[in-house]
C-alpha cells in the first residue's frame, strides 16, 4: 500500500470512529431516564388547595316533651306531647343536612319535616251530659339556606395537636310552612246528638337567619361542640320568632363517617292574622354523617 493510500484509509477510519462516538451518544443520551427536579412544598400544598368536600348527615330528634297551642279563627287547640304520645300521632317526619365546603367556605341547606295528627282541648260537663274535643292536625316543615366560613385548624382524624378550637359563622334565610286543621266536636249525650265544625289555614314565608357553631377536637376521635340559630325577628307577622340550640359530641368511626349524640332545644312563636302557632320541644339528638 502507498503513503497515499495508506492516507485514505486512516481518514476514513477516523470518520467512522467519530461517527460511531456520535451515534452511541445519542443512544445513551436516549436510554438515561429523564430526571425531574423534586416538587417544592409550596407545589404540594397548591395541589391540596381549591378542593370541594361534602357532608351528609341524616338526623332526628326523639322530643322527650312537646308542647304549644294553635288558633285558628277563635278556635284553639292545646298540646303537650310526651314521646310516647308523640309516637301514637305521628304520621311522618323527615330530617337532613348537607354541607358543601369550598376550602374554608360553606354552602348548607338544613330541611326538616313533620305531620301530626292527635287530640287537643278535652272538655266534659255535667250539664246535659255534654262533650268537647277538638282534633288538630299540622303539617310543618323548616327549611335552611345557609352561607358559612370555618375560622381555625380543620378537625379530623388527621390532626396531630390537641385540642383544636374553630368557630363557624352562619348567615342565611329559613323557609318555615305550616298547614293546621282543627276538628270540633260537641257531643250532647242527653239528646244524642253531635256538632262538628272544621277550620284550617296555612302559611308560607321566608325570614333572615342567624346563628354559629362552636367545635372543640378533645382527640382524635371525639369532638366537642355547640351550635344555635335565631330567625324571623318579627319580620314575617305581629309575632315572628324561631330558635334552636343544640349540643352534643362527634365519634369519629373512621376517616370518612362520624356518629353524633346530642340535645336539641327549638321554639316558635308566629302570629299573623288570623293564625297563631306556638311550639317548644326538647329532646335528644341522633345523627350520622358521611363525609367525602
Amino acid at each position: 500500500m502507498t503513503f497515499s493510500h495508506s492516507k485514505y484509509f486512516l481518514t476514513i477510519v477516523s470518520s467512522l470512529s467519530i461517527f460511531f462516538s456520535f451515534l452511541s451518544f445519542g443512544v445513551s443520551a436516549q436510554i438515561l431516564p429523564e430526571t425531574t427536579p423534586p416538587k417544592s412544598y409550596l407545589e404540594v400544598e397548591d395541589k391540596n388547595k381549591d378542593q370541594w368536600s361534602f357532608q351528609i348527615q341524616p338526623y332526628g330528634t326523639l322530643p322527650i316533651t312537646t308542647y304549644g297551642n294553635v288558633i285558628i279563627g277563635g278556635r284553639t287547640v292545646e298540646y303537650q306531647q310526651s314521646l310516647g304520645d308523640l309516637l301514637q300521632v305521628l304520621r311522618m317526619v323527615v330530617s337532613g343536612r348537607i354541607e358543601a365546603w369550598y376550602n374554608n367556605f360553606g354552602f348548607i341547606t338544613d330541611d326538616y319535616y313533620v305531620s301530626l295528627q292527635g287530640s287537643g282541648i278535652k272538655n266534659t260537663g255535667p250539664i246535659l251530659d255534654t262533650s268537647f274535643q277538638s282534633v288538630l292536625t299540622f303539617d310543618q316543615g323548616i327549611y335552611d339556606f345557609a352561607l358559612s366560613y370555618h375560622i381555625g385548624p380543620k378537625q379530623d382524624l388527621t390532626s396531630q395537636n390537641f385540642p383544636l378550637l374553630s368557630f363557624e359563622p352562619i348567615v342565611g334565610v329559613r323557609l318555615n310552612s305550616l298547614s293546621s286543621t282543627i276538628n270540633s266536636t260537641l257531643n250532647v249525650g242527653i239528646v244524642n246528638t253531635s256538632f262538628q265544625k272544621s277550620v284550617s289555614i296555612g302559611r308560607t314565608w321566608f325570614e333572615p337567619m342567624l346563628g354559629g357553631k362552636l367545635a372543640l377536637q378533645i382527640s382524635k376521635p371525639i369532638i366537642l361542640w355547640a351550635r344555635g340559630d335565631v330567625s324571623g325577628f318579627g319580620l314575617a307577622g305581629q309575632d315572628d320568632l324561631s330558635w334552636n340550640t343544640l349540643a352534643g359530641v362527634d365519634w369519629w368511626v373512621n376517616q370518612n363517617t362520624f356518629l353524633t349524640l346530642g340535645y336539641h332545644f327549638y321554639q316558635i312563636s308566629y302570629t299573623n292574622n288570623n293564625m297563631t302557632f306556638n311550639e317548644s320541644l326538647n329532646g335528644l339528638y341522633i345523627a350520622a354523617t358521611f363525609k367525602f
